[in-house]
């Protein structure tokens, strides 16, 4: 139970730092005895360990100069982000038209789409993906730092988390000002069946 107290058949530690997501049971935790026994009690996998990183400054971010325009995305987008993004394989259209409700922000140039990003059922941000032709023009930043700007404007935290060995994706939290956990935490998902 978060914040304290027994889960029944487990033992009396603290649950504190663990958070529970509706897509696929999908678990997240800091604590590496219920890593355990999550895994082993309940088949669940454990995914690669992530970095937090959050928007700490009590002012929203002002965003870089581009050549370019941020838009809301609506459900017409669906397709072409469930196309495009990286990890699709994952939830496959339906987490993406779940993500695009819960808002999602496309970034365009010369009024074609160049990248989106969005956030994740747990509300972190996420789902940044740039597209080739348009990599390396801050792009990133950008997209990263509309979607702080509209977690912000929501009431929500400005927080993500990042893969452990995605390099460039922690050299971009860092660039836009995020400030990066020195520990790690992790998800789990149980198996599709």
């Amino acid at each position: 139970r978060p914040g304290g107290g027994t889960a029944q058949g487990y033992p009396q530690r603290s649950w504190r730092g663990w958070s529970c997501s509706p897509w696929r049971g999908a678990v997240g935790g800091q604590e590496d005895w219920y890593r355990e026994e999550l895994t082993q009690r309940l088949g669940m996998w454990q995914e690669t360990p992530c970095y937090q990183a959050a928007w700490l400054a009590e002012e929203p971010p002002e965003l870089p100069p581009f050549d370019g325009e941020l838009r809301p995305l609506g459900l017409e987008w669906a397709p072409f982000i469930f196309a495009h993004y990286g990890k699709s394989d994952l939830g496959g259209l339906p987490m993406i038209k779940r993500a695009v409700r819960r808002g999602m922000l496309g970034a365009f140039v010369d009024g074609e789409p160049a990248g989106f990003a969005g956030f994740h059922s747990e509300g972190s941000i996420g789902f940044l993906e740039v597209l080739p032709p348009y990599r390396r023009r801050g792009l990133g930043e950008v997209l990263l730092l509309g979607m702080v700007r509209l977690a912000l404007e929501r009431g929500q935290y400005a927080f993500g988390q990042v893969l452990v060995d995605n390099g460039p994706s922690l050299a971009l939290q860092k660039k836009a000002g995020l400030t990066v956990s020195e520990d790690t935490l992790y998800w789990l998902f149980r198996p599709e069946s």
